[in-house]
């Protein structure tokens, strides 16, 4: 078989769960233009033997510097260290580093691959197996996912970092009442403004496309009065947040205005047409975590997001249609997108009188009124998109929104 069937072979294994329902063809190209993998030049691994006493004492140096560079919110500089160390040495400590400092770029797709080859490569390190499993569940791959951990079990079956990485998973699962973070510090550096002990997550939201508007979700109950605010992007970048318009009644929508931008998102585009009952879509949003002790200091962890396919409900009137797409205990205002990456609307989680609910466009235009043609552009419908473009896509979009009373007494951390 020639390699491009290859490629398209493979391709289309990928989208299999999300597009076997599509029975029409593809529409024509539209202005959303297709995923592009970053052209970034692949790593160049070192020797995997032991290095003189002067060498790996330049080679921690090298890998301090690009966690310094991470801390700072700089992906970038952290590139040319990271190749450094990565020549002197193939080791599981600069590979890990690498797969972080991808995320940091928004460059999932990069990161899992070479998340794969740090689990294959690094079969003794359990950190590797791990972080591998825990990118392909939170981009839409749960079986696969575990399918990973069962490996990593047969070699290491006590290791408590791949057991709870597995228990993690299960919270994954479509009704989990109760999801976990996996153990070992997975997920994104948090970067920019400082968020106190006393935040807790309350909700997720949709970063608006001049990265300065946010749309979220407060809840009524889990929102303290007069709260303080911020948010966090896919990629640990975060910011204070000022509400601008105070949350709705019905269903707590609210319009934040940041205290700075959070730039080089590419926006998300809207669908022209609402999303019918058992057409395909994906949910892209936060977890309902458990929340550290305030009293103890800590602050709720920088979490990556974590998307969901399936197959939209049933209209609930105007305002509202059933999501269908089964989901875990998730936080308000999920992003729920069409299988061209186009906006559908935002994520209500159900109760016990109701179910999980998408809020449409025309309920988020109604509160953006003047400004919703420019903050939430139309597009015509595009190619479909593989789950692993789409949380690409929607990473830099889908924020972790954080609140505390105005009056805790709490210091920076």
């Amino acid at each position: 078989m020639p390699r491009a069937c290859h490629a398209r072979a493979g391709a289309a294994l990928l989208g299999l769960a999300a597009a076997a329902a599509l029975a029409q063809p593809a529409p024509p190209a539209s202005a959303i233009p297709p995923l592009e993998l970053p052209r970034f030049a692949q790593p160049v691994l070192g020797p995997r033997g032991p290095l003189s006493p002067e060498q790996e004492a330049g080679r921690q140096q090298l890998l301090a510097r690009a966690r310094q560079a991470l801390q700072a919110g700089e992906p970038a500089a952290a590139q040319a260290p990271l190749d450094q160390a990565a020549a002197m040495r193939h080791s599981a400590d600069t590979e890990l580093l690498m797969v972080q400092q991808m995320m940091q770029r928004g460059a999932y797709r990069q990161a899992l691959a070479f998340a794969a080859h740090a689990a294959g490569a690094h079969a003794d390190v359990p950190q590797a197996r791990a972080l591998y499993a825990w990118l392909a569940a939170l981009g839409g791959q749960p079986a696969f996912a575990d399918a990973q951990l069962s490996l990593g079990l047969q070699r290491l079956p006590d290791d408590a970092l791949l057991l709870g990485a597995r228990q993690a998973l299960a919270g994954l699962q479509p009704g989990a009442l109760q999801p976990v973070v996996p153990p070992g510090d997975i997920g994104p550096v948090a970067t920019g403004a400082v968020v106190p002990p006393g935040a807790r997550a309350v909700a997720s939201g949709l970063l608006l496309p001049g990265g300065s508007h946010a749309l979220l979700m407060l809840p009524a109950e889990g929102t303290p009065p007069a709260a303080r605010l911020w948010v966090r992007d896919g990629l640990g970048r975060t910011r204070a947040a000022t509400l601008q318009q105070q949350p709705g009644p019905a269903n707590g929508l609210a319009l934040a205005v940041l205290e700075a931008p959070l730039e080089g998102a590419a926006p998300l585009a809207a669908a022209a047409q609402p999303g019918f009952a058992g057409s395909p879509a994906v949910v892209v949003g936060h977890l309902r975590l458990p929340q550290p002790a305030a009293q103890a200091g800590h602050a709720t962890p920088p979490v990556w997001p974590a998307l969901h396919m399936g197959f939209l409900g049933r209209p609930m009137g105007d305002a509202a249609q059933a999501l269908g797409v089964g989901v875990p205990a998730e936080l308000p205002g999920a992003l729920v997108l069409d299988l061209g990456g186009r906006l559908l609307g935002l994520a209500l989680p159900g109760g016990a009188t109701a179910p999980e609910r998408l809020l449409p466009l025309p309920v988020l235009r109604s509160l953006l009124g003047e400004q919703a043609q420019a903050l939430l552009p139309a597009a015509a419908a595009g190619p479909r998109r593989t789950p692993d473009e789409l949380y690409e896509l929607a990473l830099p979009s889908v924020l972790q929104v954080l609140a505390m009373p105005l009056d805790a007494a709490a210091s920076p951390n």
